[in-house]
């Protein structure tokens, strides 16, 4: 069973969402919705609970601005973690990240079949460094857009909110533990998504980028 948790900025998911998640993953599944309507969690605590409250064997966070058009879509994750070795997979990513306190998007080097919406535009931004079309490629750090992980890993990790506040890096902190684990984060090209907002690079993210560069958790290069 795949958990889907996601940090939601109201009680509950809209009911589209819902709809969407049920009638394409394909496979069995739970919703596990943390209500922050109030502010009380920052992303890596409600990731946590999350986590905490999930019985499935693979745990999927996610945005909850986010469309899937992959019919089955879930058939392809529990497909994809048939490797052993695999602890987290994304539909966009980096294959290296600069240790200097920047994106990880900055070293350019990346990998994405997501469809972005840019205020009124809407933009596939597709790039495949694997070789022979393959249906992922590793990667050092996936986006907190959408990203799997494995029961396996999450037992043997978390996401550090003691370390870290608010919304940003916790995909790169839990890429990094997994790494450093030597479990394998990869990017997958057969999962296929829309994303209805942009980042924002606040206050916030610049405090936990330098937390992130300065000591918490050495990036790991490919």
């Amino acid at each position: 069973m795949i958990s889907i948790i996601i940090c939601s900025k109201y009680p509950d998911i809209h009911q589209s969402l819902r709809d969407n998640i049920l009638g394409s993953i394909g496979v069995e599944c739970e919703i596990i919705v943390i209500d922050n309507s109030t502010n009380n969690y920052s992303i890596f605590s409600a990731y946590n609970e999350g986590v905490r409250r999930a019985k499935g064997d693979i745990f999927c966070f996610m945005h909850e601005d986010i469309l899937f058009h992959t019919q089955d879509w879930g058939r392809q994750v529990v497909e994809h973690f048939k490797n052993p070795n695999l602890g987290i997979i994304g539909v966009s990513g980096a294959h290296y990240y600069p240790k200097m306190p920047v994106a990880w998007w900055s070293s350019g080097i990346v990998s994405a079949r997501v469809l972005q919406r840019y205020s009124q535009q809407t933009s596939l931004y597709f790039k495949n460094y694997a070789e022979n079309n393959a249906a992922s490629i590793q990667a050092a750090v996936v986006d907190g857009l959408w990203f799997c992980a494995s029961k396996k890993l999450m037992q043997q990790i978390r996401f550090d909110d003691k370390t870290f506040s608010g919304f940003h890096a916790y995909d790169m902190d839990i890429c990094t533990q997994a790494n450093n684990k030597k479990f394998e984060v990869r990017i997958v090209f057969d999962i296929y998504l829309e994303h209805f907002s942009l980042g924002n690079l606040d206050e916030n993210w610049i405090k936990n980028i330098f937390l992130f560069i300065s000591g918490h958790l050495k990036p790991t290069d490919f």
